[in-house]
């Protein structure tokens, strides 16, 4: 065999390996993609409008990292369930801050707040402060998580005395929502119900 052939045979054998190579690398970029992307669809699934959020809140690669943790550390938390008197009390409170809310919107937020934590607590939620507990309830209720952030925001703001009555109103609605969950009945069809205030908690539309 002369030098041209065998040069001929040495170059083949080269490009055919660099082939199956690059045809690895391939497999390697196209199984990672798929990975990434059947994660990604796992997460939407498993965490709905509140993947979105976590998203739009912190980019793609780190929300996923984000609900990636929350699952490994709240995914396997265990509820109680609320006690007959507990939740008849818990019950009575929360009607006593919707009437409350006529004369003062800022206190039954707030107690809103407390009452709600609470709830949290004793159905075996981590006691960890907001952070933790709107954490731990995106794994148990992701539909809420959102909502609970917003409630919790005018909560917060009503310290400061820059909340209206209609932002006031929607907080009681989003931390009705929550608790009616949490405690595991059907919403009751009285107190803090439909989509804007009554004329008198508002009556020039959104002053306190």
């Amino acid at each position: 065999m002369d030098l041209d052939t065998q040069g001929w045979i040495v170059g083949a054998v080269i490009a055919a390996v660099a082939l199956v190579l690059l045809a690895l690398a391939l497999m390697v970029v196209v199984r990672r993609r798929m990975a990434v992307r059947d994660r990604s669809e796992a997460l939407r699934e498993r965490f709905g409008n509140e993947y979105d959020a976590t998203v739009a809140r912190l980019g793609v690669k780190q929300g996923e990292a984000e609900l990636d943790k929350r699952t490994r550390r709240y995914g396997d938390m265990e509820l109680e369930r609320v006690s007959p008197g507990s939740r008849d009390e818990l019950s009575e409170r929360w009607k006593e801050l919707q009437y409350r809310f006529v004369e003062d919107p800022a206190y039954s937020v707030r107690e809103s707040e407390h009452l709600v934590s609470g709830l949290m607590r004793e159905r075996g939620f981590p006691d960890g402060g907001f952070d933790t507990r709107a954490s731990a309830l995106s794994m148990a209720h992701p539909e809420l998580a959102d909502s609970y952030r917003e409630a919790y925001a005018t909560f917060r703001s009503t310290e400061d005395g820059n909340t209206t009555v209609t932002q006031m109103f929607e907080a009681m609605r989003q931390y009705r929502d929550l608790f009616e969950t949490l405690l595991e009945r059907p919403k009751r069809e009285e107190g803090i119900e439909g989509s804007s205030p009554p004329r008198e908690l508002a009556p020039h539309g959104s002053e306190h």
